[in-house]
């Protein structure tokens, strides 16, 4: 499958990984749709990327977002706030997506995390 060919979502497209990665896309002439909490952020991608707003927690928003979208590149994350808040957006958040992705036909998601989810690790 050729990238230009399809049309992609990036979740988490107004911070640097998902940033970066949806304005690499756009640069090769990928059809990027962004999913972003605060349009603002997302004001460094250029025109031909599409912004919608959502939530990882908003089923509605994210059906919305994936239809017609044949991959997602899911880089959202919260990464502050206490544990419970981390859970319900890390994983309660990526089934959400993951299941509304299903629905609408999405063909691959592609989900990127970190090592920080096993813990600090001290030598």
């Amino acid at each position: 499958m050729a990238l230009r060919e399809t049309s992609v979502l990036v979740t988490g497209a107004s911070g640097f990984l998902g940033g970066a990665l949806a304005l690499h896309l756009a640069a090769m002439g990928v059809r990027v749709r962004a999913l972003v909490r605060r349009p603002e952020k997302a004001a460094f991608l250029p025109g031909s990327v599409e912004i919608v707003t959502g939530d990882l927690l908003d089923p509605a928003a994210l059906r919305a977002a994936a239809q017609g979208c044949d991959i997602i590149f899911h880089c959202a994350a919260a990464l502050g706030g206490d544990l419970t808040m981390q859970r319900r957006i890390n994983v309660d958040g990526t089934l959400l997506l993951a299941e509304n992705a299903a629905q609408v036909g999405v063909r691959r998601l592609i989900h990127v995390s970190t090592l920080s989810v096993y813990g600090v690790m001290y030598e």
